[in-house]
């Protein structure tokens, strides 16, 4: 009851970001993007035992969230293409996410051991969503747009 509670409030949360962006400049698209990395960090990332189902599906929940609110941005041009892998790489991590909810004793209170095959698909989703991460990090940098994408440690703790 407690996660359908939490998952709710997740996604109202994220329906609150999701307007639609029409034109935006790079520094605007950079305050939304932080705002929502910040949302993401902030959601995920104190759930207890994330290895937990009940990790798992907070920190799924989450990341849909996140790929949503990524998805009503229009990104400017600049950023477009980090920007797509950012929320494919969103979407695959809570996809990875989904499938150990769903395996077989996953859901119990104490931390299930990730199959070698999801963990090296987790793996790989992780280092995608960080190279987007840090694409989106460098063309702010190289704008001179003071923002920290937390992109090393927006996901770690999850």
């Amino acid at each position: 009851r407690a996660a359908c509670v939490l998952t709710t409030a997740l996604a109202v949360l994220f329906a609150a970001c999701n307007r639609s962006d029409a034109s935006v400049s790079l520094p605007q698209y950079f305050d939304r993007l932080s705002t929502r990395v910040a949302m993401l960090d902030a959601s995920a990332g104190d759930n207890g035992a994330a290895e937990t189902g009940a990790g798992f599906r907070t920190t799924e929940a989450a990341l849909r969230g996140f790929a949503s609110a990524l998805e009503a941005v229009r990104a400017p041009d600049a950023a477009k293409d980090a920007h797509h892998d950012l929320t494919v790489a969103s979407r695959n991590l809570a996809d990875n996410a989904a499938r150990e909810i769903a395996r077989p004793g996953s859901l119990g209170s104490t931390p299930a051991s990730p199959r070698p095959v999801a963990a090296s698909r987790q793996a790989s989703d992780l280092r995608e969503w960080e190279r987007a991460c840090h694409s989106l990090q460098d063309l702010a940098s190289a704008r001179r747009i003071d923002i920290d994408l937390r992109c090393t440690t927006a996901l770690h703790a999850r």
